[in-house]
């Protein structure tokens, strides 16, 4: 009998969020902009050993009771999702400090996004209609016109993580997990985003426990997967060319407690993942890949209670995200290598209205941008960080 899968989703509450972004940046930015966002005034805490320090962007574009989820960077953009008060949202920003808004009318109401990815000014965001009816909506032109297209397959889904190949003939994958009695990891697969599949394939599939997808990458050789089996165990896929998986097993996945995989980039040099265990306590996992399919755990200071959530490389190393799992601190690592990690001081991100909580990283080869969300019912403020360079 499968196990019920047990979801410590990071999910943003419709009509009680509050958006939180935190930026690592190359360069010293301006207190102030132009147009009405900028950088509060208040004072960096001291600086962490790679001498990065933390600063609060505000912005106009925020309002509403927002929450973000997921944060992806291509073609000279991050671009934010989340949620709204009415349904899914999405910002764009050029350099982390400014951003702007995608109408609400492109995601239409009783929609929720919990993916992106970007790349050459395309952008696809996944996500759901009505809370299980998985879909994306797709830009080719920077964010400014969109087209929405239903997921094939299981009607009844929640898709998690994007991935666009830079190889054409390896397309884009969505992966994520069927809904229902039978929750089994789940990956659509499209060329050019005009036409999708559900992905049959038996890796993808089990007879006795839960699966879910919960972050995938584009590596140079293809995709990686990574998420839970029954959330007791960390779990991880490889494929070439998006329509065929292999289940990788390894000694690394698993471990004493509730071992998940909630984030994964590729980067210089390999792929990483993140998570966290549950048993007696709360702890931070991270682990590391040449390839995706030999995985190793990681070197990390585990002596404080924290979750792990998500993760990005870029030329300046790795970034991961998550939260102190007792209060309302931000928890961010720095690696140089993938498999080392540093953990910067961590930050209090209490909003006005209550907790903040960081789920996501993106990275351009200057800035990491992360997103989150939280805070109390009814609420229309918004509580940003950035992470400058100093």
């Amino acid at each position: 009998m499968r196990r019920r899968l047990i979801w410590f989703v990071p999910a943003v509450a419709v009509a009680a969020a509050l958006a939180v972004l935190l930026v690592v940046s190359a360069y010293d930015a301006p207190d102030t902009d132009e147009g009405g966002t900028g950088m509060a005034d208040v004072p960096p805490p001291a600086a962490d050993p790679q001498g990065i320090s933390w600063r609060r962007v505000e912005s106009e574009s925020f309002a509403g009771g927002t929450g973000m989820t997921a944060v992806a960077r291509g073609g000279g953009l991050f671009v934010a999702v989340g949620t709204t008060a009415a349904g899914a949202g999405a910002w764009t920003s050029v350099d982390g400090s400014a951003w702007e808004s995608v109408p609400g009318e492109v995601f239409g109401v009783a929609t929720e996004a919990t993916g992106v990815a970007a790349r050459d000014g395309l952008m696809v965001v996944a996500g759901v209609a009505d809370e299980v009816t998985p879909l994306v909506w797709i830009s080719r032109d920077g964010g400014s016109g969109w087209t929405r297209e239903n997921l094939p397959g299981s009607p009844l889904g929640r898709p998690r993580g994007v991935a666009l190949s830079s190889d054409p003939t390896r397309g884009m994958v969505v992966g994520g997990t069927t809904l229902g009695e039978a929750r089994d990891a789940a990956v659509w697969w499209s060329r050019d985003g005009t036409e999708w599949i559900a992905v049959d394939d038996a890796d993808l599939r089990s007879d006795t426990a839960d699966l879910a997808i919960l972050a995938v990458t584009a590596t140079s050789q293809g995709f990686v997967a990574v998420g839970t089996e029954n959330d007791m165990t960390a779990a991880a896929w490889v494929s070439e060319d998006g329509r065929t998986w292999d289940r990788i097993r390894s000694e690394s996945l698993e471990g004493e407690g509730d071992l998940s995989m909630w984030g994964v980039a590729a980067g210089p040099g390999g792929v990483v993942a993140v998570g966290h265990r549950f048993g007696d306590r709360i702890e931070p996992a991270t682990w590391f890949s040449p390839d995706g399919r030999t995985w190793e755990r990681t070197s990390l200071d585990t002596s404080g209670e924290r979750t792990m959530w998500g993760v990005a490389a870029s030329q300046r190393g790795w970034v991961a995200v998550g939260s102190a799992a007792a209060d309302t601190r931000a928890a961010l690592w720095h690696s140089e290598d993938g498999r080392e990690w540093v953990q910067y001081d961590e930050i209090d991100v209490t909003g006005e209205t209550g907790p903040v909580s960081v789920y996501a990283v993106g990275a351009s080869d200057e800035l990491f941008v992360a997103v989150g969300g939280g805070g109390g019912a009814g609420s229309g403020s918004t509580e940003v960080l950035v992470l400058t360079g100093s």
